[in-house]
This record gives structure tokens, C-alpha cells and sequence, in this order.
């Protein structure tokens, strides 16, 4: 197998301003891969190597940037973008594949005071996905957004922990069900040992469930999630 890569790291800090800021470029070539073709026999996943060659290519690109205002608030974006040409064996036909992969995020950072600090993060997942079965055939095509949310605060006044974690899911894709947990925390310390209770999982989200139906098979996924807990934790020191 022959691989040819290239890559372009750039950062920028600026300690007194509070800024930080990176790119990453890259590019992956493939030329002459062996196509293989898959099958499933029972249990058993088989792959077999074909006489059928294709070059194949990789782009990406990565960037962050971060600002801090002060002690109090800090702000961080971040943005990828990768694109894949490629080749798949679709029965004995060798079909082009195009992916795109967009993700960007946006992370806040607040602490108005010393005993309580405010953390929220968005994430957004935009995937592409372009095949064309033949020349003279239409393009067909994919695409996805998945959003993910955190919404996390810590109070701390004098001895007191006390910290509120929230997650919220969800996509404009249909097969994906909707989740949001929340936890919560209070701990309180002594001098040579501490107490808390954790409430995990609030909203009893024990189950995520994806259905994708093709036209030659079903795929059907259940992810068992962490489940309703009250836990009661004593630590000290000898």
C-alpha cells in the first residue's frame, strides 16, 4: 500500500491579550487501493480482495481560537472540516463516494464570583454523504446534523460542592430519539473527610435507539445508558 501525506501546523498565543489561536491543515492520497467486497454468511463477515483499483483522497482542516476577558469569562471556538473521495464495491461495480464532516463548537466559560462558576458548550455534527451508482445515473445523497448541549453549574460557598450537570441531545435525523440527563451533586467537607449525594441521571433516559432502514437491510441499535442512581460517598484520611 502507498500513502502520501502532507500537514500545516500554525499557532498563536498572546498571554497578555489572552489569545490563543491554532490551524491544522492536511491531505492523505491514496493512488491504485485495492477494492474489497464484503459479505456476510451466517455470522461470519467475510472480505475478499477484487482486481478493481482506485486512487482515493482525504482533506482536512481544523481550527481553534480562544479569548479571555479577564478571570470572569472565557469564550473558545472550534471548527473541522474534512472531505474524503473514495471508491466502494456496490455489488461488482465500483461506486464514488463523496463525505463531507463539518464540526464546530463553541465553549463559554463565567465565574462572577469565586464560589460559583456557569460552564455551556455546543457542539454541532454536519456530516455529507454523495455516491453516484453510474454516469448517467442521479447523484444520491445523505445528510445529517446532530446537535449536543451542556449546561454545567458548580456552586462552592465556603465548605459546600455542589455541582449541576446537564446534556441535551438530538438530530434532524428521524431514526435518532431526543435525550436529556441532568445530574446533581451536594457534597459537604470536613476536615479530614467529606460527604455527598449524587443524583445521576434525573429524567430516567436508560435507553437510546437508532433505526436505519436501506433498501437491502435494517440496521437497528440500542445503547443501554447509564440508569437512575442515588449514591451516598463518605471519604476521609488516615
Amino acid at each position: 500500500m502507498k500513502m502520501h501525506l502532507a500537514s500545516l501546523n500554525v499557532a498563536y498565543k498572546n498571554v497578555l491579550h489572552g489569545l490563543f489561536a491554532s490551524l491544522r491543515l492536511g491531505y492523505t492520497n491514496r493512488p491504485d487501493g485495492t477494492l474489497y467486497r464484503h459479505e456476510l454468511d451466517g455470522i461470519i463477515y467475510r472480505s475478499f480482495a477484487t482486481a478493481y483499483k482506485r486512487s482515493s483522497n482525504t482533506f482536512y482542516t481544523t481550527g481553534r481560537f480562544t479569548k479571555d476577558f479577564g478571570s470572569k469569562l472565557s469564550v473558545s471556538l472550534t471548527c473541522y472540516f474534512s472531505q474524503s473521495n473514495s471508491y466502494n464495491l456496490v455489488g461488482d461495480i465500483p461506486v464514488a463516494f463523496r463525505f463531507k464532516n463539518i464540526n464546530g463548537s463553541v465553549s463559554l466559560g463565567y465565574k462572577p464570583c469565586s464560589w460559583l462558576a456557569i460552564e455551556e458548550k455546543s457542539f454541532i455534527f454536519h456530516s455529507e454523504n454523495e455516491w453516484n451508482q453510474s454516469e448517467n445515473a442521479d447523484e444520491y445523497s445523505e445528510h445529517t446534523n446532530t446537535f449536543n448541549h451542556e449546561f454545567n453549574v458548580f456552586v462552592t460557598p465556603k465548605k459546600w460542592v455542589i455541582a449541576w450537570k446537564n446534556e441535551l441531545y438530538h438530530s434532524n435525523d428521524r431514526s435518532a430519539s431526543f435525550n436529556f440527563f441532568s445530574d446533581l451533586s451536594v457534597g459537604y467537607k470536613f476536615k479530614d473527610s467529606e460527604i455527598s449525594l449524587s443524583l445521576n441521571n434525573l429524567m430516567n433516559n436508560s435507553t437510546y435507539e437508532r433505526k436505519i432502514i436501506h433498501s437491502d437491510f435494517i440496521v437497528n441499535t440500542i445503547h443501554q445508558l447509564r440508569p437512575r442512581e442515588f449514591i451516598i460517598k463518605y471519604s476521609f484520611a488516615l
